[in-house]
Protein backbone atom coordinates (compact mmCIF):
# COMPACT_ATOMS: atom_id res chain seq x y z
CA UNK A 1 0.00 0.00 0.00
CA UNK A 2 1.33 3.34 -0.82
CA UNK A 3 1.89 6.15 1.49
CA UNK A 4 -0.95 8.36 0.44
CA UNK A 5 -3.21 4.69 0.77
CA UNK A 6 -2.24 4.30 4.25
CA UNK A 7 -3.28 7.96 4.93
CA UNK A 8 -6.66 8.16 3.27
CA UNK A 9 -7.68 4.85 4.86
CA UNK A 10 -7.33 3.98 8.34
CA UNK A 11 -8.71 0.91 9.11
CA UNK A 12 -10.01 0.35 12.83
CA UNK A 13 -8.46 -2.77 14.30
CA UNK A 14 -10.01 -5.06 16.62
CA UNK A 15 -13.38 -4.94 15.14
CA UNK A 16 -15.75 -6.96 17.30
CA UNK A 17 -16.73 -10.72 15.31
CA UNK A 18 -19.42 -10.47 13.18
CA UNK A 19 -19.61 -6.30 12.45
CA UNK A 20 -18.02 -5.21 9.01
CA UNK A 21 -14.50 -3.52 9.12
CA UNK A 22 -14.84 0.45 8.89
CA UNK A 23 -12.73 2.68 6.99
CA UNK A 24 -11.79 5.90 8.81
CA UNK A 25 -11.57 8.88 5.97
CA UNK A 26 -9.11 11.16 6.16
CA UNK A 27 -10.26 14.90 7.34
CA UNK A 28 -10.52 17.33 4.15
CA UNK A 29 -8.08 19.90 4.37
CA UNK A 30 -8.05 23.38 3.15
CA UNK A 31 -4.58 25.02 2.58
CA UNK A 32 -4.92 28.84 2.34
CA UNK A 33 -1.88 30.89 0.62
CA UNK A 34 -2.37 34.67 0.94
CA UNK A 35 -0.27 35.70 -1.82
CA UNK A 36 0.78 39.32 -3.28
CA UNK A 37 3.63 39.78 -5.24
CA UNK A 38 5.10 36.35 -4.63
CA UNK A 39 6.59 35.80 -7.60
CA UNK A 40 9.69 34.50 -6.43
CA UNK A 41 8.33 31.86 -4.11
CA UNK A 42 5.11 31.21 -5.39
CA UNK A 43 6.13 28.05 -7.47
CA UNK A 44 8.43 26.62 -4.81
CA UNK A 45 5.10 26.94 -2.36
CA UNK A 46 2.92 25.15 -4.40
CA UNK A 47 5.04 22.36 -5.72
CA UNK A 48 5.76 21.91 -1.84
CA UNK A 49 2.23 21.35 -1.28
CA UNK A 50 1.50 19.42 -4.72
CA UNK A 51 4.98 16.86 -3.44
CA UNK A 52 2.68 16.25 -0.10
CA UNK A 53 1.82 12.49 0.82
CA UNK A 54 -1.91 13.55 1.67
CA UNK A 55 -4.00 12.08 -0.95
CA UNK A 56 -5.08 14.91 -3.37
CA UNK A 57 -8.76 14.24 -3.05
CA UNK A 58 -8.68 15.05 0.49
CA UNK A 59 -7.40 18.42 0.34
CA UNK A 60 -7.66 21.79 -1.74
CA UNK A 61 -5.45 24.68 -1.63
CA UNK A 62 -6.62 28.10 -2.30
CA UNK A 63 -4.45 31.14 -3.17
CA UNK A 64 -5.75 34.02 -2.02
CA UNK A 65 -4.19 36.80 -4.48
CA UNK A 66 -3.88 40.44 -3.05
CA UNK A 67 -4.51 41.44 -6.61
CA UNK A 68 -0.49 41.29 -7.30
CA UNK A 69 1.16 43.61 -9.74
CA UNK A 70 3.61 41.10 -10.95
CA UNK A 71 3.31 37.20 -12.56
CA UNK A 72 2.03 35.84 -8.80
CA UNK A 73 -1.81 35.69 -10.00
CA UNK A 74 -0.75 34.48 -13.77
CA UNK A 75 1.51 31.67 -12.13
CA UNK A 76 -0.87 30.44 -9.47
CA UNK A 77 -3.79 30.53 -12.29
CA UNK A 78 -1.37 28.41 -14.59
CA UNK A 79 -1.28 25.70 -11.48
CA UNK A 80 -5.16 25.69 -11.30
CA UNK A 81 -5.68 24.82 -14.76
CA UNK A 82 -3.35 21.87 -14.07
CA UNK A 83 -4.79 21.13 -10.40
CA UNK A 84 -8.19 20.51 -10.24
CA UNK A 85 -7.66 20.71 -6.07
CA UNK A 86 -6.54 24.26 -6.38
CA UNK A 87 -8.47 27.31 -6.57
CA UNK A 88 -7.57 31.08 -7.08
CA UNK A 89 -9.33 33.77 -5.20
CA UNK A 90 -9.53 37.53 -4.98
CA UNK A 91 -8.65 39.54 -1.84
CA UNK A 92 -9.36 43.11 -2.27
CA UNK A 93 -8.10 44.92 1.02
CA UNK A 94 -4.71 43.08 0.17
CA UNK A 95 -3.98 42.11 3.80
CA UNK A 96 -2.96 38.45 5.26
CA UNK A 97 -5.94 38.86 8.05
CA UNK A 98 -8.31 39.39 5.18
CA UNK A 99 -6.52 36.65 2.85
CA UNK A 100 -6.98 34.68 5.32
CA UNK A 101 -10.61 35.04 6.42
CA UNK A 102 -11.54 34.96 2.25
CA UNK A 103 -10.22 31.44 2.74
CA UNK A 104 -11.81 30.27 5.71
CA UNK A 105 -15.16 31.46 4.28
CA UNK A 106 -14.69 29.84 1.44
CA UNK A 107 -12.53 26.88 2.59
CA UNK A 108 -14.39 23.08 2.28
CA UNK A 109 -12.09 21.49 4.96
CA UNK A 110 -12.92 20.18 8.46
CA UNK A 111 -9.13 21.22 8.71
CA UNK A 112 -7.76 24.96 7.78
CA UNK A 113 -4.10 25.56 7.68
CA UNK A 114 -2.88 29.42 7.67
CA UNK A 115 -0.33 29.48 5.58
CA UNK A 116 2.49 31.80 3.54
CA UNK A 117 3.52 32.07 0.19
CA UNK A 118 6.79 32.87 1.28
CA UNK A 119 7.27 29.29 2.39
CA UNK A 120 7.58 25.66 1.24
CA UNK A 121 6.50 22.88 3.43
CA UNK A 122 8.08 19.09 4.02
CA UNK A 123 6.45 16.40 2.29
CA UNK A 124 4.70 15.14 5.24
CA UNK A 125 3.19 18.41 6.62
CA UNK A 126 -0.42 17.97 6.16
CA UNK A 127 -0.54 14.09 7.08
CA UNK A 128 1.02 15.46 10.52
CA UNK A 129 -1.37 18.63 10.66
CA UNK A 130 -4.13 15.88 10.55
CA UNK A 131 -1.94 13.40 13.17
CA UNK A 132 -1.11 15.75 16.15
CA UNK A 133 -4.76 17.88 15.93
CA UNK A 134 -6.22 14.09 16.86
CA UNK A 135 -3.45 12.68 19.02
CA UNK A 136 -3.35 15.49 21.27
CA UNK A 137 -6.71 16.51 21.14
CA UNK A 138 -5.38 20.04 20.23
CA UNK A 139 -7.39 23.34 18.86
CA UNK A 140 -4.69 24.32 16.99
CA UNK A 141 -0.86 22.76 15.89
CA UNK A 142 1.68 24.37 14.06
CA UNK A 143 5.37 23.53 13.40
CA UNK A 144 8.86 24.87 13.78
CA UNK A 145 10.34 27.03 11.54
CA UNK A 146 13.55 27.07 9.75
CA UNK A 147 14.84 30.15 8.56
CA UNK A 148 16.77 30.58 5.43
CA UNK A 149 18.43 33.85 3.87
CA UNK A 150 16.29 34.96 0.28
CA UNK A 151 20.17 35.38 -0.63
CA UNK A 152 22.89 33.44 -0.16
CA UNK A 153 25.10 36.69 0.78
CA UNK A 154 26.86 36.88 4.55
CA UNK A 155 24.48 39.36 5.47
CA UNK A 156 21.78 37.40 4.48
CA UNK A 157 22.68 34.49 6.50
CA UNK A 158 23.24 36.55 9.69
CA UNK A 159 19.83 38.11 9.24
CA UNK A 160 18.65 34.76 9.11
CA UNK A 161 20.59 33.62 11.77
CA UNK A 162 19.55 36.11 14.40
CA UNK A 163 16.01 35.29 13.53
CA UNK A 164 16.00 31.76 15.02
CA UNK A 165 17.88 32.99 17.72
CA UNK A 166 16.63 33.17 21.52
CA UNK A 167 19.17 36.60 21.23
CA UNK A 168 17.43 37.66 18.71
CA UNK A 169 13.80 36.65 18.98
CA UNK A 170 13.81 35.57 22.30
CA UNK A 171 11.32 32.81 23.67
CA UNK A 172 9.61 32.41 20.44
CA UNK A 173 9.74 28.75 20.21
CA UNK A 174 8.51 28.45 16.49
CA UNK A 175 11.44 30.10 15.65
CA UNK A 176 14.13 29.06 17.95
CA UNK A 177 12.85 25.01 18.03
CA UNK A 178 11.65 22.55 20.65
CA UNK A 179 13.11 18.97 21.38
CA UNK A 180 9.60 17.80 21.73
CA UNK A 181 5.73 18.59 21.39
CA UNK A 182 5.04 21.26 23.89
CA UNK A 183 1.95 24.09 24.53
CA UNK A 184 2.86 27.05 23.54
CA UNK A 185 1.24 30.73 23.00
CA UNK A 186 1.49 31.18 19.61
CA UNK A 187 2.50 29.24 16.25
CA UNK A 188 2.71 30.05 12.92
CA UNK A 189 1.81 27.98 9.43
CA UNK A 190 -1.48 27.36 11.78
CA UNK A 191 -3.18 23.79 11.22
CA UNK A 192 -7.23 24.72 12.97
CA UNK A 193 -10.21 22.27 13.58
CA UNK A 194 -12.55 24.33 11.59
CA UNK A 195 -15.01 24.76 14.62
CA UNK A 196 -12.18 26.96 16.14
CA UNK A 197 -13.29 29.71 14.01
CA UNK A 198 -16.77 29.31 14.85
CA UNK A 199 -16.28 29.03 18.46
CA UNK A 200 -13.77 32.27 18.53
CA UNK A 201 -14.01 34.14 15.36
CA UNK A 202 -11.78 34.92 12.63
CA UNK A 203 -8.93 36.88 12.13
CA UNK A 204 -9.09 40.60 13.10
CA UNK A 205 -8.45 42.70 9.56
CA UNK A 206 -7.86 46.11 11.77
CA UNK A 207 -4.52 44.20 12.43
CA UNK A 208 -2.27 44.47 9.33
CA UNK A 209 0.41 42.75 11.32
CA UNK A 210 0.42 40.49 14.48
CA UNK A 211 -3.37 39.03 13.03
CA UNK A 212 -2.28 35.51 14.23
CA UNK A 213 -0.95 36.15 17.94
CA UNK A 214 -4.21 38.53 18.35
CA UNK A 215 -6.37 35.19 16.99
CA UNK A 216 -4.07 33.05 19.48
CA UNK A 217 -4.22 35.12 22.66
CA UNK A 218 -8.06 34.65 21.88
CA UNK A 219 -8.32 30.97 21.06
CA UNK A 220 -6.72 30.50 24.54
CA UNK A 221 -8.71 32.69 26.46
CA UNK A 222 -11.35 30.61 25.05
CA UNK A 223 -9.83 27.66 26.57
CA UNK A 224 -8.17 26.48 23.25
CA UNK A 225 -4.76 24.33 23.20
CA UNK A 226 -2.27 25.50 20.86
CA UNK A 227 0.56 22.75 19.76
CA UNK A 228 4.39 23.61 18.75
CA UNK A 229 5.35 20.24 16.87
CA UNK A 230 9.19 19.99 16.00
CA UNK A 231 8.71 17.26 14.02
CA UNK A 232 6.63 19.10 11.33
CA UNK A 233 8.99 22.06 9.56
CA UNK A 234 8.02 24.67 7.45
CA UNK A 235 11.11 26.32 5.52
CA UNK A 236 10.49 30.04 5.55
CA UNK A 237 12.71 32.75 3.39
CA UNK A 238 13.75 36.19 5.11
CA UNK A 239 14.77 39.05 4.10
CA UNK A 240 18.60 39.57 3.08
CA UNK A 241 18.67 43.18 2.40
CA UNK A 242 19.48 46.17 4.38
CA UNK A 243 16.23 48.05 4.11
CA UNK A 244 13.77 45.39 3.51
CA UNK A 245 15.14 44.49 7.04
CA UNK A 246 15.01 47.97 8.55
CA UNK A 247 11.75 48.07 7.75
CA UNK A 248 10.95 44.68 8.89
CA UNK A 249 12.03 45.26 12.21
CA UNK A 250 9.93 48.93 12.79
CA UNK A 251 6.84 47.36 11.11
CA UNK A 252 7.11 44.14 13.58
CA UNK A 253 7.94 46.62 16.78
CA UNK A 254 5.24 48.74 15.66
CA UNK A 255 2.41 46.36 15.60
CA UNK A 256 2.81 44.56 18.70
CA UNK A 257 1.85 48.16 20.24
CA UNK A 258 -0.31 49.54 18.29
CA UNK A 259 -3.18 47.36 18.11
CA UNK A 260 -4.08 48.96 21.57
CA UNK A 261 -5.73 51.68 19.66
CA UNK A 262 -8.33 49.01 18.46
CA UNK A 263 -8.64 47.42 21.72
CA UNK A 264 -6.57 44.31 20.65
CA UNK A 265 -3.59 42.50 23.03
CA UNK A 266 -1.30 40.92 20.83
CA UNK A 267 1.94 41.92 23.16
CA UNK A 268 3.88 39.09 25.14
CA UNK A 269 7.06 40.02 27.99
CA UNK A 270 9.22 39.49 24.85
CA UNK A 271 7.61 41.52 22.63
CA UNK A 272 8.15 44.60 24.41
CA UNK A 273 11.61 43.85 25.23
CA UNK A 274 13.41 45.78 22.46
CA UNK A 275 10.93 49.00 23.63
CA UNK A 276 12.46 48.96 27.10
CA UNK A 277 15.71 48.78 25.68
CA UNK A 278 15.30 51.57 23.44
CA UNK A 279 13.59 53.50 25.96
CA UNK A 280 16.32 52.93 28.72
CA UNK A 281 19.23 54.10 26.25
CA UNK A 282 17.04 57.22 25.14
CA UNK A 283 15.90 57.81 29.00
CA UNK A 284 19.38 57.51 30.27
CA UNK A 285 21.17 59.67 27.28
CA UNK A 286 18.67 62.48 28.05
CA UNK A 287 18.83 62.61 32.18
CA UNK A 288 23.17 61.92 31.62
CA UNK A 289 23.00 65.71 30.33
CA UNK A 290 21.95 66.72 33.69
CA UNK A 291 22.89 64.15 36.23
CA UNK A 292 26.20 62.44 35.42
CA UNK A 293 25.42 58.76 37.28
CA UNK A 294 23.12 57.91 34.21
CA UNK A 295 26.31 58.51 31.95
CA UNK A 296 27.41 55.46 33.68
CA UNK A 297 23.68 53.23 33.26
CA UNK A 298 23.84 54.03 29.60
CA UNK A 299 27.40 52.78 29.02
CA UNK A 300 26.19 49.62 31.53
CA UNK A 301 23.39 48.94 28.94
CA UNK A 302 25.79 49.22 26.23
CA UNK A 303 28.92 46.94 27.92
CA UNK A 304 26.11 44.27 28.68
CA UNK A 305 24.11 43.95 25.50
CA UNK A 306 27.28 44.29 23.53
CA UNK A 307 29.21 41.88 25.74
CA UNK A 308 26.08 39.06 25.28
CA UNK A 309 25.84 39.66 21.28
CA UNK A 310 28.81 39.22 20.51
CA UNK A 311 29.20 36.13 22.65
CA UNK A 312 26.58 34.70 20.70
CA UNK A 313 28.38 35.39 17.27
CA UNK A 314 31.56 33.94 18.64
CA UNK A 315 29.56 30.99 19.22
CA UNK A 316 27.84 31.26 16.30
CA UNK A 317 31.46 31.89 14.30
CA UNK A 318 32.57 28.79 15.39
CA UNK A 319 29.56 26.73 14.79
CA UNK A 320 29.32 27.60 11.29
CA UNK A 321 32.95 27.70 11.00
CA UNK A 322 33.10 31.70 9.45
CA UNK A 323 34.61 34.07 11.46
CA UNK A 324 33.39 36.94 9.93
CA UNK A 325 29.70 36.60 11.62
CA UNK A 326 31.34 37.77 14.78
CA UNK A 327 31.83 41.13 13.09
CA UNK A 328 28.05 41.05 11.49
CA UNK A 329 25.41 39.11 13.53
CA UNK A 330 25.90 42.00 16.37
CA UNK A 331 25.63 44.79 14.30
CA UNK A 332 22.43 42.21 12.41
CA UNK A 333 21.27 41.96 16.04
CA UNK A 334 21.42 45.70 17.36
CA UNK A 335 19.24 46.75 13.67
CA UNK A 336 16.73 44.60 13.96
CA UNK A 337 16.25 45.05 18.05
CA UNK A 338 16.73 48.81 18.07
CA UNK A 339 14.43 49.38 14.87
CA UNK A 340 11.35 46.94 16.63
CA UNK A 341 11.92 48.91 19.40
CA UNK A 342 11.33 52.70 17.69
CA UNK A 343 8.40 50.62 15.85
CA UNK A 344 6.83 49.53 19.12
CA UNK A 345 7.55 53.33 20.42
CA UNK A 346 5.76 54.96 17.51
CA UNK A 347 2.93 52.04 17.87
CA UNK A 348 2.16 53.14 21.01
CA UNK A 349 2.22 56.90 20.77
CA UNK A 350 0.24 56.43 18.05
CA UNK A 351 -2.13 54.21 20.01
CA UNK A 352 -2.18 55.99 23.54
CA UNK A 353 -3.47 59.28 21.66
CA UNK A 354 -6.43 57.61 20.28
CA UNK A 355 -10.06 58.13 21.89
CA UNK A 356 -10.45 54.45 21.23
CA UNK A 357 -8.20 53.12 23.29
CA UNK A 358 -8.98 54.76 26.21
CA UNK A 359 -12.51 52.66 25.67
CA UNK A 360 -11.23 49.73 25.31
CA UNK A 361 -8.76 49.84 28.24
CA UNK A 362 -10.89 48.28 31.22
CA UNK A 363 -11.20 45.23 28.00
CA UNK A 364 -7.28 44.82 27.89
CA UNK A 365 -7.02 44.80 31.17
CA UNK A 366 -9.22 42.46 31.87
CA UNK A 367 -7.27 39.76 29.14
CA UNK A 368 -4.15 40.91 31.22
CA UNK A 369 -4.91 40.19 34.68
CA UNK A 370 -5.95 36.44 33.29
CA UNK A 371 -3.03 35.67 31.31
Amino acid sequence: MSQKESVRNATVACQPEGQTTRTLIAPFISAIIPCRNEEKYIESCLDSIIANDYPTDRFEVLVVDGMSDDSSRHIAAGYAARYAFIKVLNNPKKTLAAAWNVGIKNGKGDIIIAMNAHAAIEPDFLSKCVRYLQEYSADCVGPVIVTHPQDETLLGKAIATAMSHPFGVGNSRFRTGTKEPCWVDTVHFSAYRKEVFERVGIYNEELVRSQDIEFHLRLKFAGGKILLVPGMTVHYYTRSNPRGFVAYGFINGYWVTYPFRFGAVVAQVRHLVPLVFVSSIIGATILSVWLPRFSFMLLLILALYSFVAFSVAVMTALKKKDIRFVAFLPLVFLTYHVTYGIGSMVGFIRALVSKRFWKSIRAMSAIWLTR
